[in-house]
């Protein structure tokens, strides 16, 4: 069985040389064939970086022009075409063990299956407690243990590469970069992966032995950021609404309604002397999350 390491990566090579090197130190399993690195838009030094593993690791380094993750990714897998391929980020750090873990998963349970490991975070400045509640688990950590999210953070899962790609690959217009601007940008490329992944028949295998570290920056945990993901995360619930809902201009009736109850909510907390800082940031949040998701079924209904 061949092994893959696919990685796309955009703008930051200082932590894609941080993700390479904790590869480069991990134990390496003898079916590792190619570490796969896609930079997309603008080249920005990320084959410089690759250069100084190319005696460590099997590494090759390509460039897409076309922005964001989903179109490097698809590039990526279309390099690979087939075997065991590992998806990690350009911000992240493994466990030395992570690898051999995957392959032995793989060998366990075979291509009809995708596979995921655990997740924890390092931060440049932890953000305030209660702020967590309202993170994303790619800034907060995630366990199949602990949560009721049954789906695999992109950063640190694996499949084979042949049905992934039967199946219609990576998505371009979802993921990091795929819009203009990245607050209109959807999340989620990797979990629409899995979903149809899962709708064949395919079956979820956790690998607990598989941890890696997210990268945090401060600036990704602000309180600015944790609204801008909670209204691009609306994008993509409302891109996938159901079909069947009763709909206002292409969007569920629900939602506009929700929305303008948020909006009266928001306004009213803002408003109300003595209320919560926490109160007033949940009113927001919330609107954030419900404008992204009318925006979202607006945008895949085309009105």
């Amino acid at each position: 069985m061949d092994l893959s390491v696919l990685i796309a990566t955009a703008d930051r090579p200082d932590l894609l040389e941080r993700t390479l090197g904790s590869i480069a130190q991990a134990h390496l399993p003898a079916e590792l064939r190619r570490v796969v690195v896609v930079e997309n838009g603008h080249s920005r030094g990320a084959p410089d970086v690759c250069s100084r593993f190319t005696h460590r690791l099997p590494i090759e380094c390509h460039h897409v022009e076309q922005p964001g993750k989903g179109a490097a990714t698809q590039f990526g897998l279309e390099t690979i075409g087939s075997g065991l391929t590992v998806f990690f980020d350009d911000d992240v750090r493994i466990a030395p063990e992570v690898l051999t873990a995957y392959v032995h998963a793989a060998e366990m349970h075979g291509p009809n299956c995708f596979y995921g490991g655990p997740v924890s975070i390092d931060y440049e400045e932890a953000p305030p407690d209660w702020l967590l509640d309202f993170l994303p688990y790619s800034a907060r950590g995630w366990s199949w243990d602990v949560t009721d999210w049954r789906w695999f953070l992109g950063f640190n899962w694996a499949a084979f590469a042949e049905p992934v790609l039967r199946l219609g690959g990576a998505r371009a217009d979802l993921g990091p970069g795929a819009q203009e601007r990245y607050i209109d940008s959807p999340t989620g490329m990797e979990t629409e992966m899995q979903r149809r992944m899962a709708s064949a028949g395919m079956e979820r295998r956790y690998v607990p032995e598989a941890r890696v570290w997210h990268w945090v920056p401060k600036g990704r945990c602000s309180f600015e950021w944790t609204l801008q993901r909670a209204h691009r995360n609306g994008i993509s619930e409302g891109m996938y609404a159901g079909p069947g809902l009763v709909r206002w201009f292409g969007v569920p009736r629900w939602a506009i309604r929700a929305l303008g109850i948020a909006s009266a909510r928001w306004l009213a907390s803002a408003l109300r002397p003595g209320s919560r800082p926490i109160d007033r940031f949940r009113r927001r949040w919330e609107l954030a999350r419900l404008g992204g998701y009318v925006r979202g079924a607006r945008r895949v209904n085309q009105v």
